[in-house]
């Protein structure tokens, strides 16, 4: 009988601690759903990610600004995953998402939100048109905004928006990178951009923001051809301005000055030696025109002169650029008969094919029916021939 009874109580009390537990788990459960990193949250929702998303995401204004792909490529550079705690003097500062964005604006910009100071912006109370209170407020690209409430609370860097979601960067909990220039909906994260949570925009400093946006040239014209080319292979750093800031698009380019842009290009390896006796060793353009000899994408006007000052024709520049191709294994064949342009009899044979090259892969259209194939080239020109070389080439 004591048996029994001893079975009994014990069922009772093992009945009483399941119920306690289970009523413990029920009251925590909200807890930590609510305080979850926001693609745990996410996953406590039936919305996944692609239902989230829209079909097929816009494109964005900013996908080619210099402040966004600087963020793009450093993320990219992460491989994935991201440091956290974020750690400064020494000191754990933050963690996850609030490490990633520091992270990105130390690393990117020169400076995080501790020594930047930046302006902050704050909604006052939750946000449930966040497209409107971006657009409202200034936002640019680069800037973070955070969106908190008593119980949940998340980091973003916004790139751009439209009314049914954003273009963001930002990390997680774990040190893992979440996205990076993905758009997604205000859905995604829910409560953080559907209405549940003030948001707050720290700004970007302008002084930070043109560590990476592109100089523009005292010179610069708007509305001319060459506008776009010449922003463009500043921003690709293909090409600079003068000590005075000025581009000086009229100016003829040099043999010099062309190799230069591609010894650049390569990234200026390591070179040692000399080419030609008339290239000093210690020319500004010295490295260049030797790598440029050693890879056989230039040859002198003989054996011992490459004379570096000399204006560059358009023939000459297509043959250095071809030989640049062929040595990058980029924009094979495709050359085409040069039979409808009334000069063609202008070029000397062994400038021909690189021409026919050049026509054939959109390089070059001519000009009222004429090569012009011994005109000098200028800066503005080799801007835009350069960058739509890039582009083609895919470097």
């Amino acid at each position: 009988m004591q048996l029994k009874k001893d079975v009994k109580t014990t069922y009772r009390k093992t009945l009483i601690l399941l119920l306690v537990l289970s009523l413990t788990v029920a009251l925590l459960t909200p807890v930590f759903a609510e305080e979850a990193e926001p693609e745990e949250a996410a996953r406590q929702t039936e919305t996944t990610e692609e239902e989230a998303k829209t079909e097929e995401a816009p494109v964005s204004d900013v996908e080619d600004d210099a402040v966004s792909r600087a963020i793009r490529d450093y993320v990219t550079s992460l491989g994935g995953t991201h440091p956290t705690p974020y750690v400064k003097g020494g000191m754990a500062m933050a963690w996850g998402c609030c490490a990633f964005v520091n992270l990105v604006w130390l690393r990117v910009f020169g400076k995080d939100t501790y020594d930047a100071k930046p302006e902050a912006v704050e909604s006052g109370g939750a946000v449930s048109d966040v497209a409107s209170w971006l657009t409202a407020n200034g936002a640019k690209n680069g800037d973070i905004v955070w969106a908190h409430n008593g119980f949940m609370t998340h980091y973003i860097i916004i790139h751009d928006w439209d009314e049914n979601g954003m273009w963001i960067s930002d990390g997680c909990m774990a040190g893992i990178v979440s996205h990076n220039y993905e758009y997604v909906s205000y859905n995604y994260y829910p409560g953080f951009f559907s209405g549940a949570c003030a948001l707050t925009l720290y700004r970007l400093p302008e002084d930070m923001r043109s560590k990476v946006e592109p100089e523009i040239p005292e010179d610069f014209e708007e509305d001319k051809w060459s506008s776009e080319p010449i922003l463009t292979a500043m921003d690709q750093g293909i090409m600079q301005t003068n000590d005075e800031g000025n581009f000086l698009p009229n100016r003829y380019v040099s043999r010099a000055m062309l190799v230069e842009i591609l010894y650049c290009m390569e990234g200026c390896p390591s070179v040692t030696g000399r080419a030609f006796k008339d290239v000093p060793g210690d020319a500004w353009y010295a490295k260049a025109v030797l790598w440029a000899a050693c890879n056989n994408i230039i040859s002198g006007d003989d054996i011992n002169t490459f004379s570096p000052d000399k204006a560059l024709s358009r023939q000459d520049l297509y043959g250095v650029l071809y030989n640049y191709a062929r040595y990058r294994n980029v924009l094979p064949g495709n050359a085409v008969e040069l039979d409808g342009f009334l000069d063609v009899g202008n070029v000397p044979y062994y400038d021909i094919y690189p021409l026919q090259w050049a026509v054939g892969n959109g390089l070059l259209g001519g000009d009222g029916g004429r090569l012009y194939p011994n005109s000098f080239t200028t800066r503005a020109q080799v801007a835009q021939i350069m960058t739509a070389f890039k582009e083609k080439a895919g470097l």
